[in-house]
């Protein structure tokens, strides 16, 4: 009966022992998943923080808010204009858009997007709402700019969130 109760403890000590190590695999999967998760987080930080720019770089930036607005108020007055202005309108918009995309400058509009802190926006203001699923942008008041990928002005955004 003794030589039983021996291999019964050895066993005990041996799947202890296993325990013990998927333990520690397992911390150890979730430390490099962190450190994974962290270089991933400063890569991103990287790639949405605003870039240090020089003045005409600046004024294209403005320019490109400025063609996002005028294209937004034509939107909503282009059914009262003639065909004829709509097509030399729309020509014209279209110049200035391709300029600004052969300078790699790019604009971002988030409504009606999903927000995320993690974004690289200014938000003004949060509305809240009772039956809200998910937090959404519920209007940009000025877009991002990118130049070639990266954040030269950050989104000014109205943000809704579910009211707790």
């Amino acid at each position: 009966m003794l030589p039983s109760i021996a291999l019964l403890g050895l066993f005990f000590f041996i799947a202890l022992l296993v325990a013990i190590l998927i333990l520690v695999l397992f911390i150890y999967q979730k430390l490099s998943n962190k450190n994974e998760s962290k270089i991933i987080l400063e890569e991103l930080r990287y790639l949405v923080s605003p870039v240090n720019i020089s003045s005409e770089v600046n004024e294209l930036a403005e320019l490109a808010i400025e063609v996002w607005r005028l294209e937004l108020r034509l939107s909503k007055a282009i059914n009262n204009l003639e065909d004829t202005q709509k097509k030399s309108i729309m020509v014209s918009l279209g110049k200035i858009k391709r300029y600004l995309e052969k300078q790699d400058i790019e604009t971002i509009d988030f409504t009606n997007k999903k927000y995320n802190e993690g974004l690289s926006l200014e938000v003004l203001s949060i509305e809240k709402e009772k039956n809200l699923d998910e937090e959404i942008i519920t209007e940009t008041i000025e877009p991002s700019v990118l130049l070639k990928g990266k954040v030269l002005k950050k989104a000014k955004v109205i943000v809704k969130k579910r009211e707790e």
